[in-house]
This record gives structure tokens, C-alpha cells and sequence, in this order.
């Protein structure tokens, strides 16, 4: 979390001082004439990607930094598929209300609204699962 305050703060700065036209250069990688921005874009999905690989592992059974330490994470026995069919309706929602055009009326609005659908959507998932956690220990 705090890498990618860093990372929003250094962005934040550079535009600061040197204005948004900083973003629009292009640079020369591998004989690929590319913008900041696109890279930048670029590297902020790898990151997501990577999270998410990393994340999906750790569901899957992989060992986390705490059960190098001796620390005892108790593992669900229910079924670990249960949060994917809400979070997949909802990604349908936002891949459907993008390819209708809602997205280039007010993307501001857009990314509000499904930011806030996915946010409740965590928020339920992590108190249920902190119920069955509670349950069963």
C-alpha cells in the first residue's frame, strides 16, 4: 500500500512542477516510440495482475510469509469459489456498461459507481468471512 502512495506521490509532484505536458513525451524503447502515459498505464496493470496471481495463489493452498514464522492461519474448508460469482456478475456489469458507451459520458461517474459496487462487494465477502472464521474457531 504505501509503494503505491509513494508512486501516487511522486506522480502528483512531477505534475506539479512540470505540468501535465510531461506525460504526452515520447520515449524511445526497443526502437518504440511510447508515452509516459502509456507506460505508466502499462506498469499499473502489471502490478494489478501481479497482486491478483499473488493473491489467487495464497487462496489456493501457498504458503504465506506468517507460516514461515510458525504462525497458525486457520484454512477454510468451504468452498473457495463462493466470492467468485458475485465479483464475475459485477465485472460483466462494468465489461457491459463500458462496451454501451457509459464509460465516455462521464468517466468520473463510472468509476465511482462500479469503485463503489466492488467495494461493498469486498466489504460483504471479508464480514462473512470473518463470521465463518469466527464460527469455527
Amino acid at each position: 500500500m504505501s509503494e503505491g502512495q509513494w508512486v501516487t506521490i511522486i506522480v502528483h509532484l512531477l505534475t506539479g512542477i512540470y505540468g501535465q505536458h510531461i506525460w504526452h513525451n515520447n520515449i524511445n524503447i526497443f526502437s518504440y516510440e511510447i508515452e509516459v502515459s502509456t507506460i505508466l498505464a502499462i506498469l499499473t496493470i502489471l502490478s494489478m495482475v501481479r497482486a491478483i496471481v499473488n493473491n489467487l495463489r495464497m487462496i489456493l493452498g501457498k504458503k504465506t510469509p506468517l507460516d514461515e514464522y510458525g504462525v497458525v492461519i486457520p484454512r477454510r474448508s468451504t468452498n473457495i469459489w463462493n466470492p467468485v460469482l458475485p465479483i464475475a456478475i459485477l465485472t460483466l456489469f462494468a465489461i457491459i456498461s463500458y462496451s454501451i458507451g457509459y464509460f465516455h459520458v462521464s468517466p468520473s461517474l463510472f468509476v465511482f459507481t462500479f469503485g463503489f459496487a466492488f467495494a461493498k462487494v469486498t466489504i460483504k465477502l471479508v464480514v462473512s468471512f470473518s463470521r465463518l472464521q469466527s464460527f469455527f474457531c
